[in-house]
């Protein structure tokens, strides 16, 4: 006989509850204030309030999935946690690096670039 509970998929976090050796940590927008910013040109600014918990090592654009995944040095994903609209999408695909910018007091604290990597299947 199943004793599985129904899951609420409207209140569902696949986070919960996950073992440490599991490499997802919670979104970032849980985690701290954290936007980005991209221009035409495919230059993107990442900016953040709180030091990542991990140095990140790279970041995965999922073009179909309209998602930024952070990757750190000792192989953690991150997720952005806000959908990336097609507009922004577009000028992402274009960019190599991005730039962290870590912002304490509306000043910069510190600053790192990092490689963007972008995988799309679907065109």
């Amino acid at each position: 006989m199943n004793n599985a509970k129904p899951v609420n998929l409207a209140t569902f976090d696949p986070l919960e509850g996950l073992p440490a050796h599991i490499p997802v940590n919670p979104i970032l927008t849980d985690q701290m204030k954290v936007d980005v910013m991209v221009n035409k040109e495919g230059h993107i600014w990442v900016c953040h309030d709180r030091p990542f918990k991990e140095y990140v090592d790279w970041i995965e654009f999922d073009a179909d999935a309209g998602r930024l995944i952070f990757v750190t040095q000792g192989g953690r994903l991150n997720d952005f946690g806000i959908q990336i609209k097609p507009l922004m999408a577009k000028y992402i695909k274009k960019a190599d690096t991005a730039d962290l910018l870590l912002m304490k007091n509306k000043k910069l604290h510190d600053f790192s670039r990092v490689a963007l990597v972008t995988r799309q299947l679907v065109n």
